[in-house]
């Protein structure tokens, strides 16, 4: 059995997630405070604008915007890996607030490796798939 002064790696990340959570929240209030639209902020990728072809992270951005306006199609053709991980993440999260909440001990969802390795194997496929669509075919998914 675990001390109650140890903390386990799924502790950290829980710590660290409410604190991700805290930051991204008092950022979104910001953004309303100061009356930005989401929308309007744009970064263009260095990679795309340079060699025509996608980066592995290309559409993130684009995916994030569209998850913030509820589209979840969109934000999983520009960029899977987003939808990805506010499932897993947001599973980790709801999982261990409930076992904290209702078994006061830390037992909730655990860190599973291939949940991480999967994540390389998304990032890899979806820049195969863009470039190839783009080589190929001529599809611009971006």
């Amino acid at each position: 059995m675990m001390k109650s002064n140890e903390y386990s790696e799924e502790k950290i990340l829980y710590i660290i997630g409410l604190i991700g959570i805290s930051c991204m929240a008092i950022f979104l209030l910001i953004l309303s405070v100061l009356n930005i639209n989401i929308s309007d902020i744009n970064i263009p990728c260095a990679i795309l604008e340079k060699t025509g072809y996608y980066c592995p992270g290309c559409g993130g951005t684009r995916a994030v915007k569209a998850l913030l306006h509820g589209d979840i199609l969109s934000s999983l053709k520009y960029h899977p890996l987003v939808l990805y991980i506010v499932i897993v993440f947001g599973a980790f999260m709801i999982l261990n607030t409930i076992s904290l909440i209702f078994k006061r001990d830390f037992s909730g969802m655990r860190v599973k490796t291939s949940l991480l390795l999967s994540m390389p194997v998304i990032i890899v496929i979806q820049f195969m798939i863009k470039n190839l669509l783009l080589i190929i075919w001529n599809i611009r998914i971006i």
